[in-house]
């Protein structure tokens, strides 16, 4: 159990929160606050099953920080997914309207999925409901068709697009007239009529980057230019330019993608006080970064589909002054475990760990008495499995494949088990 104390301070009012967390099952989670200026009691739970299953029940939850720090809201949000297909819940309820979001997913093959989404919002005298169906075909990390059926709210016209995009880098040109950081879009979309729009962004040299945009209607050039200099005083005053290499920040540029090198959109990263959201490419940019060594580029747990993890986070980078570091946020999809030790003696302090040998993240397990263990939050890697009594500690290795989510009834033969040297380990 946690106990803590919070003080908020806004424009409006001043809050003090008392509460506790407690963690009655490994997958099971309880939140309670009270909260002295509202007088009110507020509860959160969060509740785990077999790692396919996540809920989360919120009661009488405020926005401490908001401008409107007295509105409270019931919300419930409940997430399944396996291999195929994922199915996420969300209401959110107010004093005066409830709005529920349903989105069913499907993954049909790696580079083909579906979304079918219900928006549904309800008020005192107002019904209104959303639909949406989409498919997405990745052909490679550079293309994308994407077509689109949706419904919208307080209307009975059904809307369609399909869009088609195109995107690389250093292409078209040779490389003598581009840098790393020349890209080129291209995306066609239909939407009752036929549109296209083209981009092409080249950076000449640090400081000069210039972009043009078209489209059926309209065409756009601009350019940005970055100059630097310094003001400094010996005999008499003088100005200097500061060469790019010198600027006191740097950036950091990115993409987001799966196990199967799929960009991932709308992940928040962030360094610092510095956030941004990966793009539809999965492309992320942020500026005006310290340098340093070690810095740390954090990803929002609350961004990710709960069927993903990433392989770290945060994610540690160095950067320079005035540079760009480029950096592959790899998000790995979440696998889980359960099974039996075959020849179990009853120990009861007995336990499993499995070890990921690449980033040295453990989870274990307290063994039952009928033998039986979960582990749970594992991603595809090589893993150090470690079988540990009073009397003994025994490890053998073992892989975990990108294309399992769960693993059941696994079956773990411990040789020699009532004597005191080490034995080995048989997994099946």
């Amino acid at each position: 159990m946690t106990l803590g104390l919070s003080l908020f301070n806004s424009d409006t009012q001043m809050n003090i929160v008392t509460g506790f967390r407690a963690i009655l099952r490994p997958n099971l989670a309880v939140n309670i606050a009270w909260l002295t200026q509202q007088r009110k009691l507020s509860a959160e739970v969060d509740f785990n099953l077999s790692a396919n299953h996540y809920l989360k029940l919120n009661y009488n939850q405020h926005d401490l920080l908001s401008n409107r720090p007295n509105k409270t809201f019931n919300q419930l949000e409940y997430r399944y997914f396996n291999r195929y297909l994922s199915l996420n819940l969300q209401s959110k309820q107010t004093k005066k309207k409830l709005h529920t979001d349903v989105q069913l997913r499907t993954q049909i093959t790696s580079s083909l999925s579906t979304y079918f989404n219900v928006s549904d919002k309800r008020k005192k005298d107002e019904n209104s409901q959303e639909y949406e169906f989409k498919t997405i075909y990745n052909r490679s990390f550079y293309e994308a068709l994407t077509v689109m059926l949706r419904q919208k709210h307080n209307t009975t016209h059904l809307d369609y697009y399909a869009s088609y995009r195109y995107f690389c880098d250093n292409c078209f040109f040779p490389s003598f007239l581009i840098t790393e950081q020349t890209q080129y879009k291209f995306k066609v979309r239909y939407d009752k009529k036929l549109s296209a729009a083209a981009l092409m962004s080249v950076e000449l040299n640090p400081n000069i980057k210039l972009t043009a945009e078209v489209s059926d209607n309209s065409f756009s050039l601009s350019s940005k230019i970055q100059y630097s200099f310094k003001a400094y005083k010996e005999q008499r005053w003088y100005a200097k330019s500061i060469s790019p290499n010198d600027y006191g920040y740097a950036a950091i540029k990115g993409v987001v993608i799966d196990s199967n090198g799929k960009p991932i959109p709308d992940i928040g990263l962030s360094v610092y006080r510095h956030k941004t959201q990966s793009d539809e490419n999965g492309h992320f940019t942020i500026e005006g970064v310290s340098v340093n060594d070690n810095i740390p580029l954090h990803i929002d747990p609350t961004t990710l589909d709960v069927s993903y993890q990433p392989q770290f986070n945060p994610l540690l980078m160095n950067t320079e002054e005035g540079g760009i570091t480029f950096v592959t946020v790899h998000l790995d999809q979440i696998v889980g475990i359960d099974g039996y030790i075959v020849n179990f003696n009853g120990d009861p302090n007995a336990s499993i760990t499995f070890l990921n040998n690449r980033n040295q993240v453990a989870r274990s397990y307290k063994i039952e008495g009928d033998g039986f263990f979960i582990i749970e939050d594992l991603t595809p890697a090589e893993y150090t499995v470690t079988y540990k009594t009073n009397t003994q500690q025994i490890s053998t290795p073992w892989i975990i494949e990108n294309n399992q989510t769960w693993i059941s009834n696994i079956e773990i033969d411990v040789g020699c088990i009532d004597k005191k040297e080490l034995c080995e380990l048989d997994i099946n």
